[in-house]
């Protein structure tokens, strides 16, 4: 029977914990910073799976849920978030700038861009 390694024995650790354990309750030498760090990666594999494969819809799906998920456990596990507030990006310079495209975009259609400006802007209050 092959001898599993520290590293494998502590990423078991860490998918015990990313599986369902609270964020406090870490088990033994393995820290809040191991599981953290472990949690990190796993999102940016995801991602990088995310750009790299050919995933179906429904594939696409799974991974962004599970992405989801570990961002959540990452923000209970350190306080950091991976979430963005709709409300608060829009007001960005990135936000603003994005609108003033889609806006010039839509100057053809002046109903569309009033729409789409409005709800826009009603994401920012």
């Amino acid at each position: 029977m092959p001898r599993v390694s520290a590293a494998k024995k502590a990423e078991e650790k860490a998918a015990g914990v990313i599986a369902g354990k609270k964020a406090g309750e870490l088990v033994g030498a393995f820290s809040a910073a191991d599981a953290a760090g472990y949690i990190r990666r796993l999102i940016a594999e995801e991602g990088e799976r995310l750009t790299r494969e050919r995933l179906t819809p429904t594939q696409r799906s799974t991974v962004i849920l599970r992405i989801s998920g570990l961002a959540d456990r990452l923000g209970k596990l350190t306080g950091e978030t991976l979430v963005v507030d709709e409300r608060k990006w829009v007001k960005t310079p990135a936000g603003q700038r994005l609108i003033e495209v889609i806006t010039r975009a839509l100057e053809p259609w002046p109903k569309a861009m009033l729409a789409v400006a409005d709800a826009l802007e009603q994401m920012g209050d």
